[in-house]
């Protein structure tokens, strides 16, 4: 579909429409906004994915993801990563965990009786910006923590139970 508008028309400029939910025709766009391994929410999906997490999570998963791509080289910037750009030096990826991985969470003393568990179940979400330690959800209570004292098993990704995503639209059925 091709049209001009009166001030487009005035200068030139010519405006192009594309179908519904077809992105291939802007392609040259689109790939300009991706990054060298895809999109943010490429990663995004098929990290959700590997851990076994609800879409509620995205949000989390953003922030880990962003905080990966800060923390790889790129020849864009000549093997730095953009995360020794901006702080002069380079960064350290020790505290970086599988997104979705265990986590057994040391509790103190002062919140647990004698008879009580010292640990408890959590999933690594991510490195926070404005505190030392990790950023975790607890398995049971779907609450976020953040703890500096944690044993992880990367190869675990255990499942949570009680939340779930919200219902999307029903895809169409093909009838005969």
């Amino acid at each position: 579909m091709r049209r001009s508008t009166r001030s487009s028309a005035e200068s030139y400029v010519k405006v192009w429409g594309s179908c519904t939910i077809h992105q291939r025709i802007h392609s040259s766009a689109e790939r300009s906004r991706r990054t060298p391994h895809g999109t943010i929410m490429e990663r995004v999906r098929a990290l959700l994915l590997d851990a076994k997490l609800p879409k509620p999570l995205w949000a989390e998963c953003v922030c880990h993801v962003t905080t990966l791509i800060n923390m790889t080289s790129s020849s864009k910037t000549d093997g730095r990563t953009p995360n020794e750009l901006w702080y002069n030096r380079i960064p350290s990826m020790q505290y970086i965990k599988g997104f979705g991985c265990s986590g057994y969470v040391h509790i103190t003393e002062q919140y647990r009786d004698k008879l009580d568990a010292r640990v408890r179940l959590c999933k690594y979400l991510g490195v926070p910006d404005h505190k030392k330690g990790y950023r975790l959800m607890d398995t049971n209570t779907h609450v976020i923590v953040y703890s500096r004292d944690v044993v992880f098993k990367e190869d675990e990704f255990p499942a949570l139970t009680a939340l779930t995503s919200t219902p999307g639209p029903t895809q169409p059925t093909n009838r005969q």
